[in-house]
């Protein structure tokens, strides 16, 4: 089974070119989007950050990533660091199967108009996650779970003072939602079943 998911994985991603162009002025992200092989299929990994005054992200689940550096060339080389110094697992250019589209992050969440570019590993062999402080905790979701649609449903968020319906999964006493949820769901779209 997870022969299928490896080829279905880079298939799916097979035509984007790993290289983008921000625009002038934009600051930019990047995440990895990391399946690992378990059991008899494909898991993703998915870190809820660490709780802090001053992040917008705090304690949400997320996937492993960060703000581009000027060092960093592209936005492949800033997932690859971030993933290091996050959860200790050094990515390989060559394990990068592809990437998604480019998301925007809502105005009034960012100081600065931001966009996240993320990147989709496929590991060989299971892996030991090292958090370091901005990681509460790592999980593993399988990906016949996501793709089946467990745990979707609707919650009630508070959105300057009025309550929304938004859509997310509820797995393992996690909430995936918001961001993480859209860069998610383009990736099952893509590997849904015609």
């Amino acid at each position: 089974m997870a022969t299928d998911e490896n080829a279905s994985l880079r298939k799916a991603l097979v035509d984007r070119s790993l290289v983008s162009t921000p625009e002038a002025g934009v600051r930019v992200a990047a995440v990895a989007l990391i399946f690992v092989p378990e059991g008899d299929g494909l898991s993703l990994c998915m870190i809820r950050r660490s709780e802090h005054p001053d992040d917008p992200w705090s304690g949400h689940m997320a996937f492993p990533g960060g703000r581009m550096d000027p060092q960093d060339g592209d936005g492949l080389q800033t997932a690859i660091r971030e993933t290091v110094e996050e959860v200790g697992l050094s990515l390989q250019p060559s394990q990068c199967v592809g990437r998604l589209s480019s998301v925007k992050v809502p105005k009034g969440v960012s100081s600065q108009q931001l966009v996240v570019e993320p990147f989709v590993f496929l590991l060989e062999e299971p892996v030991a996650l090292v958090p370091n402080e901005e990681v509460a905790a790592v999980y593993f979701f399988s990906l016949q779970q996501l793709l089946a649609g467990e745990g979707r449903g609707l919650f009630e968020y508070s959105w300057k003072g009025m309550p929304v319906q938004l859509d997310c999964i509820d797995l393992k006493g996690c909430r995936i939602w918001g961001l993480s949820l859209r860069i998610l769901d383009e990736l099952l779209e893509k590997l849904a079943p015609e």
